[in-house]
């Protein structure tokens, strides 16, 4: 009885979400029609709901699997509104958290308090993200991820809206990278931290327009608020290519000082920081940790399980190789499951792709080229990042699709870079 009730508030939910995409002038663009983009929610449906059944069914262990572990620690949460309001209220605000009337109500909870919350995640948020929905949804995970699927689809129009607002050939081709990448889709659709990555990713950039109002600056707080709580690395890449843009692109020179100023204010203060927290330590300290747990897990997907030491110079040793794995891995020739094989033919067919691109004459102007530089700069950031702290395959495909959408982006504003013609005309060559 209670699975149907489930499955009825599901339909509920969801038709009333394609709805609203089908009739607010929210969601209306000059390029695509609205079914068009009704159908792209859908299939962030579809991919939501698959990576909960691999989770649940292919990986069974679900004190291993994030979504569990995030629904998990949320429904004792949830449940505490009723028992122990104000235990719930210090969980929901992080206020007086270490009171010990209130701490012995969240021991049983396995992930709610990342004992390292720093730079590279911080779990909290979406835990209490999900005790809020538990409340809508009856405290079912696959409602939850229908949510979670339509944040992320926000956000991800959001981007798209905000990139085709400058010159390229074919705007329209924005809604690759998006909406129809597979690996994108697939983990970015479900109760994950990336659904709220994207989300608020979006909800920075889509503000950046004239006129620039107060709203415009609320929107951009709050979205630097989600991501300083889910992954801090991510806003300040996103900051810093933001300010380095607008310094670049503005032509009042008033404007233009400020904005240098800001920028050279952030590098300082971030090469300050660095220093007093030794900021290669941390990144040594935090891919030790993956290596540990890779190792008493079995992992099977694991590149490299050395424990490294040595300050920034063995950081400095491990950026070339980082920076491959993170990019190209897995490879073709390397796969190790039926998994890493469909990543790295989608990897292989999108860097044959890019490389096609570059055999045909395009045009970008200095706009597009200044914002495609910039998405690169962003894509590499995270790239980078992500290669010097993760040591597993798995985990590198999951982790570096917020970056796999700028990098195609920018691509798309200097090549043109259009798949489907370029797939015609190799055909048509050969």
């Amino acid at each position: 009885m209670l699975l149907l009730l489930h499955i009825a508030l599901y339909l509920v939910y969801f038709l009333l979400l394609c709805m609203l995409i089908k009739q607010s002038k929210f969601f209306k663009d000059e390029h695509l029609k609205p079914n068009t983009i009704t159908a792209f929610f859908c299939m962030k449906v579809v991919a939501g709901i698959a990576l909960t059944l691999i989770y649940t069914y292919y990986y069974t262990d679900k004190s291993k699997a994030d979504i569990y572990r995030y629904f998990n620690d949320s429904t004792i949460i949830s449940q505490l509104l009723f028992h122990h309001p104000a235990a719930w209220w210090s969980a929901m605000t992080g206020i007086q958290l270490e009171n010990p009337e209130v701490f012995k109500h969240l021991i049983p909870t396995q992930y709610f308090s990342h004992p390292e919350a720093d730079l590279a995640t911080n779990n909290s948020l979406l835990i209490r993200i999900h005790s809020i929905m538990n409340y809508l949804s009856g405290y079912n995970i696959y409602i939850n991820t229908l949510f979670f699927s339509f944040f992320s689809f926000v956000g991800c129009f959001l981007s798209y809206r905000f990139f085709t607002r400058f010159p390229v050939y074919e705007p329209v081709l924005i809604a690759i990278p998006f909406f129809l990448f597979p690996s994108i889709l697939f983990w970015s659709s479900g109760a994950l931290k990336e659904s709220f990555l994207f989300f608020a990713v979006g909800l920075f950039l889509y503000p950046l327009r004239k006129p620039y109002g107060l709203k415009n600056f609320f929107l951009q707080l709050l979205a630097i608020a989600i991501l300083l709580q889910t992954k801090s690395y991510v806003a300040f890449f996103l900051v810093l290519c933001t300010v380095m843009g607008i310094t670049i692109l503005l032509r009042v020179k008033t404007e233009k000082r400020i904005a240098a100023a800001l920028l050279a204010l952030l590098i300082s203060g971030t090469a300050y920081w660095a220093t007093q927290n030794n900021f290669c330590d941390i990144l040594i300290q935090k891919r030790n940790e993956f290596s540990a747990l890779a190792m008493a897990e079995n992992a099977g997907s694991s590149i490299d399980t050395q424990i490294l030491s040595g300050g920034c110079n063995s950081v400095l040793s491990q950026l070339p190789r980082s920076l491959i794995q993170s990019v190209f891995a897995p490879f073709i020739w390397s796969f190790k499951n039926i998994f890493e094989l469909a990543f790295a033919i989608e990897n292989t067919f999108l860097f044959v792709m890019l490389a096609l691109s570059l055999t045909w004459k395009t045009k970008a102007n200095s706009t597009q080229v200044v914002v495609a530089t910039l998405c690169f700069l962003f894509a590499l950031l995270n790239y980078l990042l992500i290669g010097l702290t993760v040591p597993v395959v798995g985990a590198i495909v999951h982790y570096r699709i917020l970056a796999t959408p700028f990098l195609l982006t920018g691509w798309i504003m200097l090549f043109n870079l259009n798949i489907p013609i370029y797939l015609i005309r190799l055909l048509k060559k050969y």
